[in-house]
């Protein structure tokens, strides 16, 4: 399969479930197909992800990939972030504690499953912020209160998760109850150096 040149940089690996991303030696690319007539919304969602990931590298967040470059190839809209390099399954511990960080930016992940949190051996990141709500008031919340939060505005949540965090939580062994209170602190030192 030929590379693919974006912003001068060249990704040689496709993904092996997902044909719209590409991988180089410590960055990914993500493609979207963008046909306007049938998903109007879907370049504003990938310019979201791009200026939410822009947001957290700025601020030195550790939960998400570092943000490298978005634009336009032609008329396809793409997204370049930081690979992170998978070591297994991320302890429940350390995936409340990348939530609970993104949260203390003022930022709530409306998809989170295992399929969007890479165990990198020392931290959990998150990925995939296509579906995630923006509040700064989140940050001085607990995840049991984000729940509660989430619960209250399930009809103005634009996500498609809307309401559903709960359960999102416990697919990661966070009890129904939120009643675990070493997965509520509210502040988890981060577990990955940050690189700016």
């Amino acid at each position: 399969m030929e590379p693919i040149i974006v912003d001068g940089l060249e990704f040689t690996e496709p993904h092996t479930t997902n044909r719209n991303v590409w991988l180089s030696e410590g960055l990914v690319l993500k493609l979207d197909e963008f046909h306007p007539d049938k998903h109007p919304n879907k370049l504003n969602r990938l310019r979201d992800e791009a200026r939410i990931l822009e947001d957290l590298t700025q601020q030195g967040a550790v939960c998400a990939p570092r943000f490298h470059a978005q634009g336009l190839r032609g008329d396809q809209p793409y997204l370049i972030i930081e690979r992170i390099r998978e070591a297994g399954e991320a302890p429940c511990i350390e995936v409340m504690r990348a939530f609970r960080e993104l949260m203390r930016f003022g930022y709530l992940h409306g998809d989170l499953k295992p399929q969007n949190v890479i165990w990198d051996g020392s931290a959990a990141v998150l990925i995939d912020f296509d579906q995630t709500v923006h509040d700064p008031s989140l940050a001085a919340l607990t995840i049991a209160e984000a729940c509660d939060w989430a619960d209250a505005r399930k009809g103005d949540l634009p996500w498609r998760q809307c309401g559903l965090l709960r359960e999102q939580l416990q697919r990661f062994g966070y009890p129904s109850n939120g009643g675990d209170p070493r997965l509520d602190l509210v502040k988890y030192p981060p577990r990955r150096a940050a690189e700016v």
